[in-house]
């Protein structure tokens, strides 16, 4: 059977040192094959010889029957990779982008630009194909550049209001000190009811009440509606109005027990 990817008794070594000890692989055409472990097991090492960014010390390594040693630029033809960041020249446009990419594949030059502009007609980015990748950012978000600004502030009111009300309760207490006591306790907490990890629909009725009184669930409700809506929400001016109502009274509270307590 010839597999997609095959290795056997794959060894790397740095030195005296086994990135890759005898690694033996089958992975069938077809198969979704997810390789973990910890830092320094030799995943991203097995990945280079993989690719032909490195040569294996011993051992063998196949990709469609071809060895990764002597068929490198054969096997990249038929490679692909998702990264966990966006590898786009933010100097050149996207068109530019695209054709740049094109051209590391060996496609000629005519078909490619026939490739780049079926791209972007299929994409429905031909309106953008000569902006540049930075100026293309709140578009792929789906962000109105003044309502970035908007959740920016947004985020830092949020921020704030947590703040104080640590602050404030801590200051209420006994001890001075018991700061990072309360935001273990409080303010943590209310970051799990808030709807940033789970949707706040997922969870129980019983916990309702204390969604609807946390402002920091308006705050996460007006972020996400802005960066999925396609254009500015209406709202979130209301929402940071909301949130700043709540942070003054009770950054006025903090700072009043803080100097009663502290200062005096």
């Amino acid at each position: 059977m010839e597999y997609a990817i095959e290795t056997e008794n794959l060894t790397k070594k740095f030195g005296d040192f086994f990135a890759v000890n005898n690694l033996d692989l089958r992975i069938k055409k077809g198969e979704i094959f997810g390789l973990l472990g910890p830092n320094g097991a030799g995943k991203t090492t097995t990945i280079n010889i993989l690719i032909g960014l490195s040569l294996p010390s011993s051992g063998t390594a196949k990709i469609a029957g071809l060895d990764v040693t002597k068929h490198s630029v054969e096997i990249k033809k038929s490679l692909g990779i998702a990264a966990q960041d966006a590898y786009f020249d933010h100097h050149l446009s996207l068109k530019d982008n695209l054709f740049y990419h094109g051209l590391l594949y060996g496609l000629p030059r005519k078909e490619l630009k026939k490739r780049v502009d079926t791209a972007l007609q299929w994409s429905k980015l031909e309106k953008y194909r000569n902006k540049k990748f930075q100026q293309l950012m709140n578009y792929f978000l789906g962000i109105p550049f003044g309502s970035v600004s908007l959740i920016v502030l947004l985020i830092i009111a949020t921020a704030a209001f947590f703040s104080s009300l640590a602050v404030a309760i801590s200051m209420a207490l006994d001890n001075p000190y018991h700061l990072m006591v309360v935001t273990s306790l409080v303010v943590v907490p209310m970051s799990f009811f808030c709807g940033i990890f789970i949707p706040v629909t997922d969870l129980p009725n019983w916990a309702q009440p204390v969604i609807e009184a946390i402002p920091l669930t308006v705050a996460v409700q007006a972020a996400r509606a802005t960066a999925l809506s396609t254009g500015s929400n209406p709202y979130l001016w209301q929402n940071m109005a909301y949130i700043i109502a709540f942070t003054i009274p009770v950054f006025l509270i903090g700072l009043h027990l803080f100097k009663k307590k502290v200062i005096t």
